[in-house]
């Protein structure tokens, strides 16, 4: 998922699909990416035909429209751990059937997280604008997912991949070792989860805000 904004999918996008490339000759895979305009799958279209061709058959690109797309279409992918759940959007149908959901940060993640989807979190500014973030925001962590989990655990729980970490190798090895180990984070996920309902009283949103200004 690389994305909402045209500006990210131009930036993430790339780095993306040189880790499909990259897992591809690692194993067999198949990959689902939502959409929410006809304009952003006609972009992600042309791109991995230019970059990619060989990846075509693998990539299935769905329009953000439910009239447009049959989850049954994807049964064959649906990861074994994915729950019955009501009224997803088609974005969040797709990360429910997945067996991992590497994506933007950005509240998507939050989705994931509670939805306890197996994921990576990879996301690439301009250099200043990161060194300007750096200086700015105090915090240890970007997603929302270890945001939310380090207030409660003191831990994180997802892998965050950024800037020059960011790239098809590093992706690539994560996304093996979870996809091996998908409980190990499937647990941690249901533990911050747990906790979140547990202490409701502590507002999701406040917590962020502390971990930002404080």
């Amino acid at each position: 998922m690389p994305g909402s904004r045209l500006s990210e999918i131009h930036t993430i996008l790339p780095l993306l699909v040189e880790t499909m490339v990259w897992l591809n000759d690692k194993g067999d895979f198949c990959y689902l990416l939502p959409v929410i305009s006809q304009e952003h799958k006609d972009f992600i279209e042309s791109f991995i035909q230019e970059t990619a061709p060989a990846l075509s058959a693998k990539i299935c690109i769905i329009f953000n429209q439910k009239s447009q797309f049959d989850i049954d279409d994807c049964s064959s992918s649906a990861s074994a751990s994915a729950a019955n759940y009501q009224n997803l959007s088609v974005s969040q149908e797709i990360m429910n059937i997945s067996s991992l959901v590497i994506l933007a940060s950005g509240t998507a993640t939050l989705e994931a997280l509670l939805l306890h989807r197996p994921m990576i979190v990879v996301y690439k500014v301009n250099r200043f604008t990161y060194l300007l973030a750096k200086r700015l925001v105090k915090i240890p962590y970007v997603c929302l997912p270890n945001i939310l989990s380090f207030n409660q655990t003191q831990k994180p729980i997802v892998p965050e991949l950024l800037q020059h970490d960011a790239n098809a190798e590093n992706i690539g090895k994560h996304a093996l070792n979870i996809l091996k180990h998908p409980s190990t984070q499937i647990h941690e996920q249901k533990i911050t989860t747990d906790l979140l309902r547990q202490n409701s009283h502590a507002n999701p949103a406040k917590v962020v805000l502390t971990y930002f200004f404080e």
